[in-house]
């Protein structure tokens, strides 16, 4: 990804547009709530590492719960 060695903060916009891009790819799927936790883990540890969101961020844009992804990305 372009942003991997900027390490820049992206807006929830653009986020959300990169977010429903790669649930659609991975899971076939185009919207984010609609998704199960596993596979919405999934997304959130890909924006993690390949993104460098934040994990407040993350929570946000893929409706889960803060304390739950804190253990996991």
């Amino acid at each position: 990804s372009i942003y991997s060695s900027t390490k820049s903060f992206i807006p929830d916009k653009e986020l959300r547009y990169i977010i429903s891009r790669m649930a659609r790819e991975l899971f076939n799927c185009n919207d984010v709530r609609i998704m199960d936790i596993p596979s919405r883990l999934a997304l959130a540890r890909k924006l993690r590492y390949e993104y460098a969101s934040s994990q407040k961020q993350i929570a946000r844009m893929l409706h889960l719960n803060l304390e739950i992804l804190k253990g996991y990305v």
